[in-house]
C-alpha cells in the first residue's frame, strides 16, 4: 500500500466536489487535512492517480502527486477523513480546539453556548 499526497489548485471551484468525490472513490483510506490538500492510501501509482483525476480538470487547474513517507508535522489541521468518529472523546483527545468547546462530563460547555446563542452574555 503506498501513501500519496495530492495538492489541488483548481481554476473553477465548482470542480472541487467532482474531484473529491474521484479522491474518495480510490481508497477507504483518505484525508483531506487542508483544502485543496489530501492525503491517500491505495495501491495505485502517482501516474495511475494522475490519469483517474485528469477526467474531473481543466488546463488551466494544476494538480501534484507525490508519495508521503511516515514523517509528518502539522499545526491546527482539523482533518477529515475516510473514517467515521463515532465519540467525540476521541476526536477531543486529538484535538485542542475540540477539548475547549464540548465539556468533559458530557453537558453543553459554556464556549459551545456562547458560540450557538445570540448573546454572548449567555456564557
Amino acid at each position: 500500500m503506498n501513501r500519496y499526497v495530492i495538492a489541488c489548485e483548481l481554476y473553477r471551484a465548482k470542480r472541487a466536489s467532482a474531484l473529491a468525490d474521484a479522491i474518495r472513490k480510490m481508497s477507504d483510506k483518505w484525508e483531506h487535512p487542508l483544502a485543496g490538500l489530501w492525503i491517500v492510501e491505495t495501491m495505485l501509482s502517482a501516474r495511475d492517480i494522475r490519469s483517474a483525476l485528469l477526467a474531473h480538470l481543466d488546463f488551466q487547474d494544476r494538480i501534484y502527486i507525490s508519495e508521503a513517507r511516515g514523517d509528518t508535522a502539522e499545526f491546527n489541521t482539523l482533518p477529515a477523513s475516510g473514517g467515521k468518529v463515532t465519540q467525540i472523546g476521541e476526536a477531543r483527545t486529538k484535538s485542542r480546539m475540540l477539548d475547549g468547546i464540548f465539556s468533559r462530563d458530557g453537558k453543553r460547555s459554556r464556549h459551545l453556548t456562547a458560540a450557538t446563542s445570540k448573546s454572548l452574555k449567555s456564557a
